[in-house]
């Protein structure tokens, strides 16, 4: 039995044949920058690399001083969605109250981001040394 992508009747030329009809129709736009996104890929990922190696206490400083202004101030990722939540979630606190753990929200945001991205060059013996493990008995037992 072979597998394919489209029904035979069903009109549709295969995958590969759609990509390059797009090409010939201006879409050849898109499969540039397709291609230079992947040949820069391991170029980002050893950037990524090179940051992650610095010293945590260096990532919290980006944190604070890069990340969460671009975050919050910059950008505003999700704030109405993040300031709707809030309402709903403690109405009976005020505007004032809830705007700080919105900001408390994006703080902790911003160190999350940079503690990922440590996490692609932190030794197993750093991580054991900064994070609690509890409860992996239960864990074994659902993934067994």
């Amino acid at each position: 039995m072979s597998f394919s992508l489209f029904h035979e009747d069903s009109g549709h030329k295969p995958l590969m044949m759609q990509e390059i009809a797009d090409v010939n129709k201006g879409g050849s736009e898109k499969m540039l920058n397709f291609a230079l996104v992947q040949r820069l890929l391991p170029f980002y990922r050893a950037l990524w690399w090179l940051c992650s190696i610095l010293p945590l206490r260096l990532h919290y400083f980006f944190a604070d001083v890069l990340i969460f202004p671009l975050v919050f101030h910059v950008l505003k990722y999700r704030r109405v969605l993040v300031q709707r939540q809030l309402a709903e979630a403690f109405p009976s606190r005020s505007a004032e109250e809830r705007a700080e753990i919105e900001r408390d929200f994006y703080h902790w945001f911003a160190d999350y981001i940079v503690e990922t991205l440590k996490l692609m060059s932190i030794s197993r013996k750093e991580l054991y040394r900064r994070m609690d493990f509890v409860n992996l008995h239960e864990v074994s037992l659902e993934v067994a």
